[in-house]
């Protein structure tokens, strides 16, 4: 817990000196916005508007819900920001790392975003429908079927027999 208090005194320094509607993104950023939410601040954070994500490629190993409640993708604000500065600059200084710049990427993209919506019948609006469709698709998934959850132990007590029968024929020789 002494780790929190510096983060959330930082946090708190955020706050007090670039007011409202700012956002920052680390590693546990889905962990960090309960933390937050949860102290002496988080009423403060929760009146600023206080955004926390989780680092763009950092987020691809949260489940797909996480990804959609706090990657910088999906969050109002943050552009094509991706919230890696740090690991940039470390991985550019060993030469290993192949620099992209943000403009030549929305130089790139933007003309074909445009052509894709002049092609379908597909708005910006959909994009965002499907995001909230897709959260609460997965909201509803939480647990598996108990037909699923049966088949499953099933076929792991067959591995524990199978096993147990391997061991047996091995002490009979």
């Amino acid at each position: 817990m002494a780790c929190a208090k510096y983060r959330l005194a930082a946090v708190n320094w955020l706050l007090d000196s670039c007011g409202s509607l700012q956002g920052f993104g680390h590693n546990i950023g889905c962990t960090s916005r309960k933390t937050i939410a949860g102290s002496s601040i988080g009423a403060k954070a929760e009146e600023l508007n206080l955004i926390v994500a989780v680092n763009a490629f950092h987020g691809y190993v949260h489940n797909r819900r996480c990804q959609l409640a706090n990657h910088p993708l999906y969050l109002d604000g943050f552009g094509i920001e991706d919230l890696e500065t740090c690991e940039h600059i470390f991985s550019s200084s060993n030469n290993k790392y192949m620099e992209l710049s943000h403009a030549s990427l929305i130089n790139e993209y933007t003309p074909l975003l445009h052509v894709f919506k002049t092609h379908t019948s597909f708005s910006d609006e959909d994009f965002v429908r499907w995001k909230a469709e897709e959260s609460e698709f997965l909201t509803n998934l939480a647990l598996e079927p108990p037909s699923d959850a049966f088949a499953v132990a099933y076929v792991e007590e067959l591995e524990k027999l199978r096993s147990v029968e391997f061991v047996r024929t091995l002490f009979q020789n």
